[in-house]
């Protein structure tokens, strides 16, 4: 404090997740998201280059990822590594 007044303040959040292997009721082996099984429905954004097979010739002519996924109502977005 100086003079009464805050100098900094800090706002935040935490968040826990547990990912684990688990059966479902028919007894299939599934990804849980907090002991919950959660369909897993997205994009996959993946690029393909002719001058370097699936590595991008330069870092600038990599695009940017998609957009969020909360822009399409899907659980996931997976971007394949180069």
């Amino acid at each position: 404090l100086i003079d009464g007044d805050s100098a900094d303040v800090v706002d935040s959040y935490f968040g826990m997740r547990k990912v684990s292997l688990g059966k479902d009721e028919n007894g299939i082996t599934r990804i849980l998201l907090n002991n919950k099984f959660v369909f897993q429905y997205g994009p996959l954004d993946q690029g393909f280059w002719p001058d370097g097979l699936y590595t991008a010739p330069t870092d600038e002519a990599d695009p940017p990822p998609t957009p969020p996924v909360r822009a399409h109502a899907t659980t996931r977005r997976t971007r394949s590594t180069r």
